[in-house]
């Protein structure tokens, strides 16, 4: 192995989110076990590395920006970071579900969310899915719902194709399928809220064996 001085690691250094990924560690590696430590820590630290990436070259644009404002090229930069960390976001701050619906529904899902995140108390990212999903659902379903009645209002026709009759069937399948999601969502979210069971077994009353209850106070086998 490479014997080496050890670098030195600069406070720059370390303010880079590659840093935590053992990098020096792996190029000052003494011995195959140090280097073996090392490289496994790196690979493991890949799969959190994007997000404080993407923090740390937001930072980075806004330093550069706010140290020459009338720079139209740091501008950009900082303007390419910022929807950067707004996907990164994008669930939990909502962005992810209102840009899956309609122009026409985003102030509604908006509010929406507001109120179930309240009645749910949601704050884990598990919740905030589920609260995502039902409301995706629930508008997704009326919708459907609206553009299969207003096929219905046009008529159908007794010969109609088997195009248009494949597709009725299809809207029909597709509002089946949202209520369906949207009913499911919002047990799952009940669920999170609810108490573990608790079950307390008298062992001295009673005792069950196969499907038969057997009570050590009963009439001794009489009917």
């Amino acid at each position: 192995m490479d014997n080496s001085t050890p670098s030195t690691i600069s406070e720059t250094d370390k303010e880079n989110p590659l840093y935590p990924l053992q990098l020096h560690n792996i190029a000052n590696a003494k011995t195959e076990e140090e280097l073996r430590t090392a490289i496994e820590q790196s690979v493991s630290g890949l799969n959190n590395s994007d997000e404080k990436i993407v923090l740390w070259q937001h930072q980075k644009a806004v330093k550069e920006f706010l140290s020459d404002p009338t720079n139209v090229e740091k501008g950009n930069k900082m303007a390419e970071t910022v929807q950067k960390c707004a996907n990164l976001i994008a669930v939990r701050s909502g962005n992810k579900l209102r840009s899956s619906v309609l122009e026409v529904d985003k102030d509604s899902v908006r509010e929406v969310r507001k109120s179930l995140i309240t009645q749910f108390q949601a704050a884990g990212i598990a919740e905030l899915m589920l609260v995502d999903l039902a409301i995706s659902s629930y508008f997704r379903a009326l919708n459907t719902n609206r553009a299969y009645g207003l096929l219905l209002n046009n008529g159908m026709r007794s010969d109609a194709p088997q195009e248009q009759i494949n597709f009725y069937k299809e809207l029909g399948r597709q509002i089946e399928f949202a209520n369906k999601q949207f009913a499911t969502a919002l047990t799952l979210l009940k669920e999170f809220k609810q108490p573990p069971i608790k079950v307390k077994i008298q062992t001295k009353n009673a005792y069950v064996a196969g499907n038969q209850q057997v009570n050590q106070y009963g009439n001794n086998g009489q009917g």
